[in-house]
């Protein structure tokens, strides 16, 4: 399996989907500042799992410590398109819940390498 097969690659995939899709509905100054940051940081967060998964064991951590910080601000970020109302509710807690999974995910992996 390689790695954008990965169930944590594909989770943060289908959050990025999701993400631009919501942000072509956000008002247009939104759109360009708060929209297009939160976009940037899930493709750096895709990039840095795809560089972690390709790393050797022992240099994965580094990629994964900087995932688990864009995982956070992603985490911001949505929340303050939620308290600016940019995001129905609906759609903010699918995208909390997949933000969630993924970062139960990467924690995972986090702990998995820290064994070594």
């Amino acid at each position: 399996m390689s790695d954008q097969e990965t169930p944590l690659f594909s989770k943060i995939y289908e959050l990025f989907s999701r993400l631009y899709d919501a942000g072509k509905k956000f008002p247009k100054r939104d759109r360009y500042t708060l929209g297009q940051r939160i976009e940037n940081c899930c493709l750096d967060l895709l990039e840095l799992i795809i560089e972690a998964g390709n790393a050797p064991k022992q240099e994965k951590m580094p990629s994964l410590k900087k995932a688990n910080t864009k995982l956070e601000v992603l985490k911001v970020l949505l929340r303050t398109c939620n308290d600016k109302k940019l995001l129905r509710d609906k759609n903010y807690l699918a995208l909390q819940e997949i933000l969630q999974e993924a970062g139960k995910m990467l924690g995972g992996w986090i702990r998995y390498q820290n064994r070594f």
